[in-house]
């Protein structure tokens, strides 16, 4: 289902995109309208990665016997922690840190565990996956009536890593065949911004389009009034 709010319009673009700290000379804010502006922000959590279990155990009858034949994965971040229950979108990076893929969750660890429980009913090597790893973001929206946040955030952070992987890779590597258009920000327009330690930093460029610079704290965000080409 597409957000509501705003043209769909898929057009044909190349450009970047930027969110972080910077010294680079840049827009100022803030524009007319931006303190309303409808705004979603980042919060980017991890890495996570793949953590092989050997220790299943199953009934034969009675009795419960080690199955050392069975490997399980479980996803962690660098404390042993699980991947959490939060939704969100979040970002699958090979093993030099590119991405090669993005999307939403409704809850991070039931996406992640599907994905590795399909890899062991199908009998395949689990070391497979110590190639990968999983950044996530959970998502702030303000107003908190703004609908649909999951999907802007998608919609926006695909777009981003497509333009990037189309410019910047001698051999592209994204995986998502949808929502790697450009599009036209919603009613409202639209405000990105980012925060927490684990921001990748592929997503800093400083010749993104709608890119500005907060006077009150140095950060810089993304912002398009409302029909504006996002990320053409």
């Amino acid at each position: 289902m597409r957000p509501t709010g705003g043209s769909w319009r898929d057009v044909r673009g190349t450009g970047d995109a930027f969110v972080g700290r910077g010294r680079a000379s840049l827009p100022v804010d803030v524009g007319e309208g931006e303190a309303s502006m409808p705004t979603v922000t980042f919060n980017w959590k991890g890495p996570y990665k793949p953590w092989t279990l050997t220790d299943c155990k199953v009934d034969s009858g009675g009795q419960m016997i080690p199955a050392t034949w069975i490997k399980r994965v479980e996803w962690r971040n660098g404390e042993g922690n699980l991947m959490g229950e939060w939704q969100g979108v979040y970002i699958v990076e090979n093993d030099t840190n590119s991405p090669v893929y993005a999307g939403k969750a409704g809850n991070f660890r039931d996406r992640f565990n599907s994905r590795s429980d399909a890899m062991h009913e199908l009998s395949l090597d689990p070391t497979l996956l110590q190639r990968y790893q999983v950044r996530i973001a959970t998502l702030k929206i303000s107003p908190m009536n703004y609908p649909r946040k999951l999907d802007w955030a998608e919609r926006w952070l695909v777009r981003f890593l497509f333009r990037r992987d189309q410019l910047k890779s001698p051999t592209p590597k994204l995986q998502n065949i949808s929502l790697t258009a450009p599009f036209e920000a919603p009613e409202g327009g639209l405000k990105i911004q980012f925060t927490g330690a684990a921001i990748p930093q592929y997503l800093i460029d400083p010749k993104a389009p709608g890119v500005k610079q907060s006077k009150a704290t140095g950060e810089y965000y993304y912002s398009y009034s409302q029909g504006k080409l996002v990320l053409p």
